[in-house]
């Protein structure tokens, strides 16, 4: 009988192992995987464990520079957040960080227009998007967010969740003139399973927030789970009239902050009860408006 040696997992073909390390989403997981043997470590450590999540200011062009000249580690990210909050960047270590986000001010916001769906073209596995946009960082609004939400759309199939903390991105925030005033592309995502709008503005001019568009994403995402809206401003709210009509078939958490339905209580009421899955359930600062809501109706709510 002819001896045979232990094969070790090291000795599958590199597609088959890339294969089996992109299945490996949590970076604790894949810190503990890479340590089975020398052969993972080399592998996973520069180029998954340090890119499965990655977060930077939206001009911040050297990172997506240097994303779209290694298409392979763009390719391994699974959660990107795109922060303009000044101090909050975090890169892969082998990666130089801006010294501040001021760094990146002499860069042409058309140039990351032009880059970004390049580089989202390579981030095919992309599941989780956070997307911060700081009102005080001028220059960021500058780029025309609808560069970013269509590659969004067209490349990254896998995109699942989205948490959105900025203004609505419409034409009320144009400082370049070819900006329209269109509804954001943002609004054309679809098949979400998780959705949060946190809306923020640079005043304190009472505004009312239109949710249709929203409401038109959210429809046609039916694998919708977690819902989260939120006006952060005093004196703003969202309109959540378009929303009455809606049905989540598979919402099971709710939460929505100064989101305003009108007057009509048994609309709300109806859009709880046609909702018997919900499993948490949170508003804050809309009850009051129709007074105490009967425990009964919400009896469902775990």
């Amino acid at each position: 009988m002819t001896d045979r040696t232990t094969a070790s997992f090291g000795d599958l073909p590199a597609e088959l192992v890339e294969l089996v390390i992109g299945h490996v989403l949590g970076t604790h997981d894949l810190l503990s995987f890479s340590m089975t043997c020398t052969t993972l470590y080399h592998q996973i450590v520069p180029d998954h464990l340090n890119y499965r999540s990655v977060e930077f200011p939206l001009m911040d062009l050297p990172m997506w520079q240097h994303l779209l000249e290694c298409p392979r580690r763009a390719e391994n990210i699974r959660v990107l957040r795109v922060n303009d909050k000044i101090g909050t960047n975090t890169k892969p270590r082998n990666i130089q960080r801006s010294e501040s986000n001021a760094s990146s001010a002499v860069c042409d916001p058309r140039a990351i227009e032009a880059i970004l769906p390049s580089v989202l073209k390579r981030m095919k596995h992309l599941r989780h998007l956070v997307w911060i946009r700081n009102p005080i960082t001028k220059l960021a609004h500058w780029v025309n967010p609808d560069a970013f939400w269509v590659p969004l759309k067209t490349y990254c199939l896998e995109l699942k969740s989205v948490d959105c903390r900025c203004r609505f991105e419409c034409g009320n925030c144009r400082p370049r003139p070819e900006f329209k005033y269109a509804p954001s592309k943002l609004f054309d995502l679809d098949g979400l399973a998780s959705y949060t709008q946190v809306l923020e503005c640079i005043d304190n001019i009472p505004h009312r927030y239109d949710s249709v568009p929203m409401t038109r994403m959210l429809t046609s995402s039916p694998p919708l789970e977690r819902l989260r809206l939120c006006a952060a401003r005093p004196r703003c709210y969202i309109d959540g009239v378009p929303l009455l009509n809606c049905r989540f078939p598979a919402l099971k958490h709710l939460d929505l902050e100064k989101v305003h339905f009108g007057s009509d209580e048994e609309a709300f009421i109806s859009f709880l009860a046609s909702h018997p899955q919900i499993m948490t359930l949170r508003i804050h600062d809309e009850i009051a408006r129709f007074g105490a809501i009967d425990a009964y109706y919400l009896t469902y709510a775990k």
